[in-house]
């Protein structure tokens, strides 16, 4: 993870990350692009473009993270595959509603992707937890 992405991230979450499985990193990295799409939101509201354009590259950054680590073995990889993407395309066009002032358009986008990682985070934990 790159230094500007770790300046989101509080001590104790950079410990957790040092210290986590394969599988407590996937969740730490779906929480991170929640905690961030909330951010983006917040700075938008304040009208820190700068700070929310940060953030909205990190999300995608970290989407792209998921994309490439995707095991294509695996009949689901295809499907997380459409969800990344697609995901990464609706920040990228928050992004671009940040900067043509549409405040409204790129919170109302960053809602949708926080529901879609949300329900995929959820998932995820009630795997790690059937497989415990």
């Amino acid at each position: 993870m790159s230094e500007t992405s770790k300046s989101y991230l509080t001590d104790e979450e950079r410990t957790a990350l040092s210290n986590a499985s394969g599988a407590e990193l996937t969740l730490l990295l779906y929480n991170q692009l929640i905690k961030l799409a909330g951010l983006e939101k917040d700075y938008i509201a304040a009208k820190d473009n700068e700070n929310a354009k940060n953030c909205s590259d990190q999300i995608v950054k970290l989407l792209d993270y998921f994309i490439s680590s995707l095991d294509n073995q695996y009949d689901t990889a295809k499907d997380f595959e459409r969800m990344y993407v697609y995901l990464k395309g609706r920040a990228i066009e928050a992004e671009s509603m940040i900067l043509g002032n549409d405040s409204f358009g790129a919170s109302s986008i960053l809602n949708e992707i926080i529901r879609h990682i949300t329900s995929i985070r959820d998932t995820w934990s009630k795997v790690m937890a059937a497989s415990a």
